[in-house]
């Protein structure tokens, strides 16, 4: 009887503490659960916060999709820089192609002076399109880096594409931004963080972002202010294009350059991108004055440079 009654104790204080745990549990949920709706339904957000929240929310799930194996849409916008201070005055009025579909495609088109200059990738694959030049690059991971050495071959790795910001700080959002409806004005919204959060995402208090969508909820238009910098942006179309569709016209070379295109090592073009990244915009110091001296820069064998 002694054991019995032992053993019955014993299975009932192991029920009650299970019964607590869940209890704290079920607590806890509570508590996240009344605090999201708070943010979401209390007085730190407004019915244009909320929407604005749900939109971001529904673009991300659509550009994470194919992330998680599933054959993603690819997203397809053309942009036009309207407006540009306190930033490089010659990105002024430039009308660039952006396509994208995660982890790893991309593509890249603009007009510099009439010409056209494309950029892609995909998967493992990086091409460079200067039609004017008659240049076509494609640099593959299987392209020995010296031509004399078939044995060259040094594969890298790409870096994929991921949006950083995870998904319960973009619900957090509508409580971040106060957003409120311009008047006089269809569809169109001033956005600003709220102080007590700007420090804590790393964004400047006076930012002011004025927003434009269209009837179908779609981005317009898009203002960026911060003290003396303005960026203006102007969305000529914006929107998604089927996977099976963007494999046949967004990621690889044009079918009229690809005849003539120009197989290279990948390592080569992604060390060129490094060193184009870490020298973008540095400033190449003006030639001194002519005084008649000579120097020699550099010798090789005979040869030598002055």
């Amino acid at each position: 009887m002694g054991r019995r009654s032992r053993f019955t104790t014993g299975r009932h204080c192991d029920s009650l503490s299970g019964v607590k745990t869940c209890f704290r549990f079920f607590l806890f949920l509570l508590v996240v659960v009344a605090s999201a709706a708070i943010l979401w339904f209390g007085p730190l957000t407004s019915r244009e916060s909320r929407a604005l929240g749900v939109a971001i929310l529904k673009f991300d799930h659509r550009l994470r999709s194919s992330e998680t194996g599933r054959s993603g849409d690819a997203l397809s916008t053309v942009i036009r820089i309207d407006e540009i201070e306190g930033l490089p005055k010659v990105l002024s009025g430039k009308r660039i192609e952006i396509a994208t579909q995660f982890p790893g495609r991309l593509k890249l088109a603009t007009k510099v002076d009439g010409h056209d200059y494309r950029v892609g990738r995909d998967g493992e694959t990086v091409w460079i399109s200067v039609p004017h030049q008659e240049l076509a690059i494609e640099g593959s991971n299987d392209v020995p880096r010296f031509a004399s050495d078939p044995q060259s071959v040094r594969p890298v790795k790409l870096p994929e594409f991921h949006n950083p910001v995870p998904r319960w700080q973009l619900a957090l959002l509508p409580a971040v931004f106060r957003v409120e409806p311009v008047e006089g004005e269809k569809h169109a919204y001033r956005c600003r963080p709220r102080s007590v959060f700007a420090h804590w995402i790393g964004l400047p208090e006076n930012l002011v972002l004025a927003l434009n969508v269209t009837d179908g909820g779609g981005l317009e238009k898009l203002v960026a202010t911060s003290g003396d910098k303005r960026l203006g942006l102007h969305f000529e179309s914006f929107g998604w294009v089927g996977a099976a569709d963007a494999d046949g016209m967004l990621w690889g070379l044009p079918s009229s350059e690809s005849a003539h295109v120009e197989r290279v090592a990948l390592s080569h073009l992604d060390k060129f991108a490094q060193v184009l990244l870490k020298n973008l915009g540095a400033k190449i110091p003006t030639l001194p004055p002519v005084d008649g001296s000579r120097r020699v820069l550099a010798t090789h064998g005979k040869g030598r440079l002055e």
